[in-house]
């Protein structure tokens, strides 16, 4: 089974968005697929690091979705420094439902339904 991960970051009801690198209004979470090697959470803090020039700490796991050949792990953490990044997506803070509509829509859906009946 191949693994992705996503990594959710908060503030102010808004979440960090980033969109993909051909269309710069479809936004999703920071992420990416785990590399040889890597845990989860280096996977989750490498690719927030690489698509937002953030550094995470203390991840926690909040959803895990199984589909097919793939397992998505979404984290929640605390993140220090400032945005910045060299890769070609639009990072920005954005409201949760932007996410809904975006090209991880589905799972990003079910991601906020789990978050908000796990409250």
């Amino acid at each position: 089974m191949k693994h992705a991960v996503v990594i959710l970051v908060s503030n102010d009801n808004k979440v960090l968005g980033v969109s993909r690198k051909d269309d710069p209004t479809a936004f999703g979470l920071p992420g990416g697929k785990v590399e040889a090697g890597e845990s989860l959470e280096q996977a989750a803090a490498r690719e927030l690091l690489e698509e937002t020039g953030l550094i995470a700490t203390s991840l926690r796991c909040v959803y895990v979705a199984l589909e097919k050949e793939f397992s998505t792990v979404a984290f929640e953490a605390t993140v220090t420094g400032e945005i910045s990044t060299t890769e070609s997506g639009v990072v920005r803070w954005v409201e949760p439902e932007v996410l809904f509509s975006g090209p991880f829509g589905v799972y990003n859906t079910r991601l906020f339904e789990h978050l908000q009946t796990s409250e």
